[in-house]
């Protein structure tokens, strides 16, 4: 288990983690169970940072490169805490993130490949015939509801609107510049090796669907929860901001900031408890609820309203259509949190 946390009220702050952590490259990994997870960003300011899920960035620990900005920062200090982030960041940015472009390569070649493997395992869950008896038919089928599944993925992932910063200005064909090799390779060994052919335009689609994944600011599996905490200069009451950060391509890095996590103390706010990595210990004891049981009455009572609403549709049937349509655009998710946000 993984827990990592911070409480916040308008004299202080606290911040408290377990000790597992997981180091590794992009390939294997290994759980320690006596890390250190909480640091002083400053050793002569009161700012601090804590880490959670991977405890390396790019195959560099955490703990060496927080050590080595910490020496740089010397007696330096700033107004807000959102500048001791910035600058962070700044500082990553000018020791090359710590890696190369080979690691940055090998580190994306991992990410498209779990990508690639999902999304080829999500067909065969509901189509193992196609890989127990291939044939040219069958694989044909494949190719064809591959191609569904990556349009599907592109038309998801195309959508997002929130883009990591490093990300927002960069375009489709600087993606495949640096990253073709690395797709020759993947089709290589996934399809062409077995007897897939895959044309052209699948190929570009592919590379479309892994570029709108790449830049998106969402969770993957091999990053880090990095959370500051403490006071800037001007600051009279603690903050505590969230990032995301997993990894460099092409010499930009993936990161964003975590909004939902991040803690404000101000005149109108006198407190906040913000958990990170596994969540639910902590969510139970603020709520007095187990996430698990929460989530069972939702979708129970989300069944519950889609019944009733189906029982009125019976029972108007065609006598009245406007209601009937205003029944049926009924989003029952929205009813549910606003149901509960009034009870």
């Amino acid at each position: 288990m993984t827990a990592v946390l911070g409480i916040l009220n308008k004299q202080a702050v606290a911040i408290a983690a377990d000790s597992a952590v997981t180091v590794g490259g992009p390939e294997n990994h290994k759980i320690f169970n006596r890390a250190n997870k909480v640091f002083t960003l400053s050793k002569r300011h009161p700012v601090g940072i804590m880490l959670y899920n991977s405890a390396s960035f790019m195959a560099t620990p955490w703990e060496t490169i927080i050590k080595i900005y910490r020496n740089k920062l010397g007696e330096t200090s700033f107004p807000t805490l959102k500048e001791y982030q910035t600058n962070f960041l700044e500082f990553l940015a000018s020791k090359n993130y710590f890696t190369n472009e080979e690691m940055q390569k090998s580190y994306f070649a991992s990410f498209a490949e779990n990508i690639v493997d999902s999304t080829i395992n999500e067909i065969a869950k509901n189509n193992r015939g196609i890989f127990d008896n291939p044939t040219d038919e069958s694989k044909q089928q494949f190719i064809s509801l591959f191609e569904q599944q990556l349009n599907s993925l592109k038309g998801f992932w195309q959508s997002k609107t929130n883009i990591c910063p490093e990300f927002k200005t960069y375009n489709f064909e600087d993606f495949k510049n640096f990253s073709d090799t690395i797709f020759n390779e993947i089709i290589e060994n996934r399809f062409i090796q077995n007897g897939f052919a895959l044309s052209e335009s699948i190929e570009e689609i592919l590379k479309e669907s892994i570029y709108y994944i790449l830049k998106a600011n969402e969770n993957i599996s091999n990053h880090t929860g990095l959370v500051f905490a403490g006071f800037g200069e001007d600051e009279i009451y603690p903050q505590l901001i969230s990032l995301n950060v997993s990894m460099v391509f092409d010499n930009k890095l993936r990161y964003f900031v975590d909004e939902p996590n991040c803690a404000s103390i101000s005149d109108l706010t006198s407190g906040a408890i913000r958990p990170f990595a596994q969540t639910d210990v902590i969510d139970t004891i603020l709520s007095g609820v187990d996430p698990s049981l929460d989530d069972t009455y939702l979708k129970n009572f989300g069944a519950l309203f889609d019944k009733y609403n189906q029982l009125i549709l019976d029972a108007i049937g065609d006598s009245n259509p406007l209601l009937s349509e205003q029944i049926k655009s009924l989003e029952t998710q929205k009813l549910i949190e606003e149901y509960f946000q009034m009870n």
